[in-house]
Parts: C-alpha cells; structure tokens; sequence
C-alpha cells in the first residue's frame, strides 16, 4: 500500500534542528512506538520541542489480523480501502474502523516526506490544529499514529459531500445538482465564520481559507479542512503553542494567490492574527457575489 498524501506546505516554513543520536533520515521508528524529536532554534523557540511517542498501526485492507504480543504492538483497528483525495504532501484514504464497523477517513504522509522531519512536523501541526479545535464546523480528528512503514498519519470523519468549490464553480452538470441559490453559499460562509471565530478564541489563524478547503455533506454540513498552514497567536494555550508555528516567526511568503492577504504574500509576520483570516473571508464572498 502505497503512502498517504497532504496538503501541500512550504519545506522553508518549518525551522529546527534535530537534538540527541536521531537520524535525520529515520527520524521515525518502523516498529512499535514511534518517536522522534525536534527542538526550535535561538530564532524560533520551541518550536516542535517535544518528543512524539504514537502508536503503530497496521492500514492493511481486509480481516485483522492477529495483533502481536510483544511489547510494541501493532494496532489492527483501521483498514484503508480505497484512495479519496491527494494534496501536496498527504493522500487521504477511505478506511474501515474495526471496532466501531464505520468508515472513516485516513490522512498519511507521502513516502517522499515520510523520513524529512520538517515535512513530518508540518503534518503533525496540522493534526494537532484541527484536533485541538471541536468545533461543529471543523473536522473532527480521531487518532495521530504510524503506520508499520512509519509513515505519520492521523484519522478523521468520513464526510459524504463535495468540496465547496465543486459547489461554488461547476464544472459539469453533476456539481450543478442541487442547483444553490446565492443565499445558500452566504449560509455555508456564514457556516465558516462561525468555525474562525470559534478557531480565533482559541489563539489559531487558519491563513489558508478558501472554497476549496470546506466540506459541503449530503445534509448542509459544512466543515473546515487542511489547517496545514495554521498559525498560533499569543492567546493560544502553551500546550498547543508550542506544537503549532507562532505568528510572529512565520515570515515566508505562503497561502493561495487568489486570496492572499497582503501580509501573507509579503511575509509580514508583525500583521498577521485574526484578521488575515477575515481578508481570505472577505475573498470568498468576493467570489460568491
């Protein structure tokens, strides 16, 4: 089975240096529990200064298999099934959850980051983001482990719909059913706001809003993806501070050109917080009207 993909992310955006006997090219263990460590430099503080100790996982399709006795066991519990989207730097997967007998969704690391520490801490703040916001409007995430590879993943609600944008720009007769009115796209904006507002409370800025990244389900649900880009501000607690990038050092030009703020396309990190998200909102209901 080939390696789950991300959202795309700037390599230059993650600064640290490996600390203790690691192997930059192993950084993560292939067996048992994984763990691996990074520690921020003088002009980035503890940054990722943590130790990682996940849980391994077998994401082979089919039966479970018999987990083993020993000490760094491999969990049995998710088995992926078929591929459902790809960023830059994960693929998702559709995966049966064993226990529960539902279906959830897989996001693993690529192979070609799986082993780069920097890639491997972007996709964990991404996961870290998004677990750490429950929010009606945000995608839940349930599990962040390794898979028998060593590959990072982290597993997520299944949401049976289409991306806003399919929704908001179609391109075939398919994405025109339900026709929706203008109305109904301001209900899914406002839908978002509430997710930022709820997001901004809690000291993180998403920096990457766009139609593209909202879920649209079979029922009105509206839900907030790809906070791979998502930045602490000085309101966010220390627990989630220290594992997602602050504000004040993320100053590399990033984000979608069509909606960039003008801070982000400048690397301005003095000017960004909670209004660079409303800028990229303001762009949306640009493109509604």
């Amino acid at each position: 089975m080939t390696g789950f993909q991300t959202c795309a992310l700037p390599i230059s955006r993650w600064v640290g240096t490996i600390s203790g006997n690691e192997n930059p090219d192993r950084t993560i263990q292939r067996d048992g529990v994984s763990s691996s460590r990074v520690n921020g430099d003088s002009s980035r503080p503890g940054l990722f200064s943590t130790v990682l100790k996940l849980p391994n996982f077998d994401l082979q399709p089919g039966p479970a298999a018999a987990a083993p006795s020993t000490a760094g066991a491999v969990h049995t519990e998710l088995g992926i099934s078929e591929k459902i989207g790809e960023g830059g730097m994960g693929v998702v997967f559709k995966a049966d959850q064993r226990s529960l007998k539902r279906s959830i969704a897989v996001k693993r690391i690529k192979d070609a980051y799986a082993s780069n520490m920097k890639s491997v801490g972007m996709f964990l703040s991404e996961a870290y983001a998004a677990a750490y916001l429950d929010h009606p409007n945000i995608v839940p995430v349930h599990e962040l482990g390794t898979d028998t590879e060593g590959r990072v993943f982290y597993s997520m609600k299944l949401i049976e719909g289409r991306s806003w944008e399919e929704l908001l720009f179609p391109t075939t007769a398919a994405d025109s059913v339900p026709p929706l009115t203008i109305r109904d796209h301001l209900d899914v904006l406002l839908k978002v706001c509430d997710a930022m507002a709820f997001a901004h409370s809690r000291g993180i800025v998403h920096r990457d809003l766009k139609p593209e990244n909202v879920m649209v389900g079979q029922f009105g649900e509206v839900l907030v993806l790809d906070w791979g880009l998502a930045v602490s501000t000085d309101n966010a607690p220390a627990t989630i501070s220290g594992r997602i990038e602050s504000a004040a050092h993320a100053n590399h030009p990033c984000g979608t050109p069509s909606y960039m703020p003008p801070e982000m396309a400048s690397g301005d990190a003095k000017k960004l917080g909670p209004a660079t998200d409303v800028y990229l909102l303001g762009g949306i209901l640009f493109a509604i009207l």
